[in-house]
């Protein structure tokens, strides 16, 4: 995984801190920060991807102060609102192509542009991957390995929050074909998708282990009345086996252009 700045001012520290700080903030509000300080939009994007990023580097999530299990959590929640409004006007503005997978800063010259490049696609979508595998954040038990031990984890409630969390993070990056014309969603391929996809069997198999772990423990009589969660809307176990037959449907539907083969 490349390395990720993390702006550790008190700015920083402090919006990334803050539930809600973006979600907040209505969608037309959001649209015209884009367009007249897309600098900052760039900047917050590299916040939260390097936030994520030290998550990875921990071992086990349960083990950091709260305040930064907050500001991860925030970061994925502050990329889910903010990703599918830079899809929308991606053909009027371009950050996405180019602060995301080029890595290059609004306003920067050529010089800078070659010094600062830092593609942000990638590396979020392996931190999604690697903190569903992190055992307080995406799993409930330490030392999860490949094996039976994360499926089993899956069935634990204590994580259903930021797992549900991460997996819509996972599916707001994979739609970006939705905001694109039939002709372009004809021509071009889904490289969010392709990157999910072309991971090694030893990341994804875990990962697909536990989804289908989550799915099929689930049971939607509980206490005798089918789907009685949703009067009440407190069940998280619902929210996240939702999310993880989203993420699963999508990633299985993903097709690599004529011609290219499998990926992976």
């Amino acid at each position: 995984m490349a390395k990720q700045d993390c702006p550790d001012d008190k700015f920083w520290g402090s919006l990334l801190s803050t539930p809600s700080s973006i979600t907040a903030i209505p969608a037309d509000a959001v649209r015209k920060i884009i367009k007249e300080q897309p600098a900052n939009v760039a900047r917050l994007s590299r916040a939260c991807v390097g936030r994520m990023h030290q998550a990875c580097s921990v071992q086990d999530v349960r083990g950091m102060p709260p305040v930064d299990r907050t500001a991860v959590l925030n970061c994925a929640s502050m990329l889910t609102s903010l990703l599918p409004v830079l899809f929308e006007g991606e053909a009027e503005h371009g950050l996405v192509e180019t602060v995301w997978w080029r890595g290059v800063m609004p306003g920067a010259d050529a010089e800078q542009q070659q010094q600062q490049a830092m593609p942000l696609a990638e590396p979020l979508m392996s931190c999604i991957l690697c903190l569903l595998l992190r055992p307080g954040i995406g799993c409930e038990m330490a030392g999860c390995d490949p094996s039976r031990k994360l499926a089993d984890s899956a069935l634990s409630r204590s994580c259903d929050r930021p797992r549900t969390q991460l997996l819509k993070l996972l599916l707001v990056t994979c739609s970006q074909t939705l905001y694109v014309t039939p002709d372009q969603y004809k021509r071009t391929d889904n490289r969010w998708l392709r990157y999910y996809s072309a991971q090694p069997p030893q990341l994804i198999v875990p990962i697909v282990r536990s989804w289908l772990a989550t799915i099929f423990s689930y049971d939607p009589v509980g206490m005798g009345i089918p789907y009685s969660s949703s009067l009440s809307g407190s069940d998280t176990e619902e929210e996240v086996v939702d999310a993880t037959l989203h993420a699963l449907i999508a990633c299985l539907d993903y097709t690599p252009p004529p011609g290219e083969g499998a990926p992976g």
